[in-house]
């Protein structure tokens, strides 16, 4: 008692202010971009493929920045509630990285020109495709499993685990004029009301029938 276990840590640290701003989607993409793309945008591959202290650093801080993004579009607090975030906030958040990471993809590693050529130059091999095929095919693994990411991620904000609707459903229902009261608003009116039109009358109305009919 009075010792704070492994949970307890991890939850006061959640708490700081500090990581809930780095878990704003608008603050963890530019930081998860960066991390991801500065690589091939500022010539580094080269340095990080010849140094292992540099590949161990880039790959530990990709897998950081990922996790953060990640966590504040999917992110549940531990009442198991969504954050409260605006659903179009983290949808534009995601479609900037998709936007970024179609455009790294496509047009730098799939078009050129190669990256780390004198490293590839330097390189013993004589199997197997060329370089600059090899970085091609590298950009179109990487174009396609950004789809599937981008999908797999709208899913899973549209429909929160353990709903059994997607999330638009509910909030479309809870707008004002839909569901049950524009249903009402559209012509329907009591409960008796109901009842009659569809030909089953409640014991009020029946009631009422009955005394109207019987002779005075």
């Amino acid at each position: 008692e009075g010792v704070r276990g492994p949970r307890e840590w991890l939850l006061l640290f959640r708490a700081h202010p500090v990581v809930r701003l780095a878990l704003h989607p608008f603050v963890a993409l530019p930081v998860f971009l960066v991390v991801s793309y500065s690589v091939y945008a500022l010539d580094l591959l080269e340095w990080v493929l010849r140094s292992p202290t540099a590949n161990i650093a880039f790959l530990s801080l990709g897998l950081v920045a990922g996790v953060l993004f990640f966590r504040s579009l999917l992110g549940a607090d531990t009442s198991g509630k969504t954050e409260p975030r605006g659903l179009t906030v983290r949808l534009a958040a995601l479609v900037t990285w998709a936007a970024t990471h179609g455009f790294v993809a496509l047009q730098i590693l799939r078009r050129g020109p190669l990256l780390a050529a004198d490293w590839w130059g330097e390189s013993p091999r004589i199997w197997g495709p060329l370089p600059i095929e090899d970085q091609q095919t590298a950009g179109r693994i990487a174009a396609t499993y950004g789809i599937a990411v981008f999908f797999a991620a709208v899913l899973a904000m549209l429909w929160p685990a353990g709903g059994s609707a997607p999330a638009v459903t509910g909030l479309l229902a809870s707008a004002p004029g839909t569901g049950a009261d524009a249903s009402r608003g559209a012509g329907h009116g009591s409960p008796e009301q109901e009842e009659v039109r569809l030909g089953h009358p409640g014991p009020s109305v029946a009631e009422s029938g009955a005394s109207s009919a019987t002779p005075r």
